[in-house]
């Protein structure tokens, strides 16, 4: 190889070793910018987890435990309507008898 063309590869290797590095320089700069963004990332699904947690599961837990209370107390109702209605008829039934009573004498 002669010297000219030994220098021209040198001038070319350097060229590339310069774009190169820009290049590295410039992912480095993003790679720093994604780890910081991942960072944050983690941050708020910790904090996220922490809201779940300590209240989140709570309050489900409660609002389960307040219908659990109130589904125990109209879980009778309809049987409690039931007998309303019966009474209810027995009572018109006895009216209507007592009128009768009363308007034949």
């Amino acid at each position: 190889m002669e010297a000219r063309e030994l220098e021209l590869l040198q001038a070319i290797e350097t060229m590339i070793n310069i774009k190169l590095g820009a290049l590295e320089q410039k992912f480095d700069g993003k790679f720093d910018a994604i780890d910081g963004r991942f960072e944050n990332l983690e941050s708020e699904v910790r904090k996220t987890n922490l809201i779940i947690e300590n209240e989140i599961r709570p309050n489900i837990a409660l609002i389960a435990e307040a219908q659990r209370a109130l589904y125990d107390k109209i879980k009778y109702l309809p049987e409690e309507v039931n007998n309303l209605k019966e009474t209810v008829s027995i009572l018109k039934f006895t009216q209507v008898e007592m009128a009768k009573k009363i308007n034949s004498k």
